[in-house]
């Protein structure tokens, strides 16, 4: 994760990090367009792309997935893609394909979104789930008949696993309401 914003020019390293001695000695890993955060149920997923959204310097824009979708469904496909081709980074919280139609949305998007052929500027994206992306929609509709748009889709990520204990399931007493 450290590597992907410091590939978009975002504050990290930090002065006095151990990744930025350890990166002084050796040239940085290159980043990939699209990182995927696959980790369960309250792991800090969505606090590690906040904090990824925060640190870069340029446009970005934060949304979650249903947002995305609903964006595209009120604008259309075309004006969708211009609008976040113009960040540097598009950070997606709770990407999760739920029905066929979200799920073409998602492809055709990413394939025109990402950097990739004739496209070397392409906006980044980071996004976050609870199914690793060769099984999203799993169980939520007809996923084995879109094999190949979920494949593509998850052909465009490098996955980072977060493991860790659901912090909601701590000890940690919850704040009253008043």
């Amino acid at each position: 994760l450290e590597a992907f914003g410091a590939s978009l020019g975002a504050g990290w390293p930090r002065e006095g990090s151990r990744f930025l001695r350890r990166s002084r000695a050796a040239a940085p890993p290159v980043a990939p367009p699209a990182l995927y955060l696959d980790g369960g149920y309250g792991v800090g997923k969505t606090h590690l792309i906040a904090a990824l959204w925060h640190s870069v310097a340029g446009p970005a824009a934060y949304l979650s997935f249903a947002e995305l979708t609903a964006v595209i469904g009120f604008v259309g496909m075309d004006e969708a893609v211009r609008a976040c081709s113009r960040y540097r980074l598009l950070c997606l919280d709770e990407f999760e394909l739920d029905d066929v139609a979200n799920t073409l949305m998602a492809v055709t998007f990413l394939r025109r979104v990402l950097p990739g052929e004739g496209r070397p500027d392409g906006t980044r994206v980071a996004t976050t789930s609870n199914s690793v992306p060769d099984q999203l929609g799993e169980g939520r509709f007809a996923a084995d008949d879109f094999r190949r748009e979920i494949a593509a889709i998850a052909a465009h990520f490098d996955v980072l696993r977060i493991d860790g204990p659901d912090y909601r399931a701590s000890s940690v007493a919850p704040v009253e309401s008043l």
